[in-house]
């Protein structure tokens, strides 16, 4: 027999995880159901993933411009030095003649980009991605029992007592 309640029991009520009441001596159970399977979950994809709609909405990455890389100055004026500037004035000048000075280079390998300009698919900022873990472990605690059963199943020494 249920417990009596105040004011009227409507259906939405014996569906609420906190007003289920477990039967006398029981405890209630931490795990949910599955939603129906008509119950849409997730987002809404506007694509069906067909090799029509694959091939006719092909999106290409367009490709990087030129690294911006500021001149290399320590190039420029060695080169000015051996044509014999020196004066600020002939600097000036030697540098508006020669707008494209050399870019600097990159000093070691571990500065230098990926080949392709893009990281790992399966990395963001440096952090690999975890794998999913099955949703129904972990709506019904399965973890945590295994935790638990695995907690209890090792051996102890005789003076130790365990909660349980």
């Amino acid at each position: 027999m249920s417990s009596p309640r105040l004011g009227v029991v409507r259906k939405s009520m014996l569906t609420n995880p906190l007003l289920i009441k477990p039967p006398l001596g029981r405890a209630c159970s931490r795990g949910l159901f599955f939603p129906e399977p008509d119950v849409p979950c997730g987002i809404r994809s506007h694509c069906n993933g067909s090799v029509a709609e694959v091939l006719s909405h092909w999106e290409v990455q367009p490709r990087p411009k030129e690294l911006l890389q500021s001149t290399n100055f320590m190039s420029l004026n060695r080169d000015a030095v051996r044509a014999g500037v020196v004066t600020s004035k002939e600097m000036s000048q030697y540098r508006a003649q020669r707008a494209k000075a050399p870019i600097q280079s990159w000093s070691s390998s571990k500065d230098k980009p990926n080949a392709s300009g893009r990281s790992a698919p399966d990395i963001m900022f440096g952090v690999t991605h975890k794998p999913s873990d099955k949703m129904a472990d972990l709506l019904s605690h399965t973890y945590g029992h295994l935790w638990l059963e695995k907690e209890l199943s090792r051996p102890r020494e005789p003076g130790k007592r365990v909660r349980e």
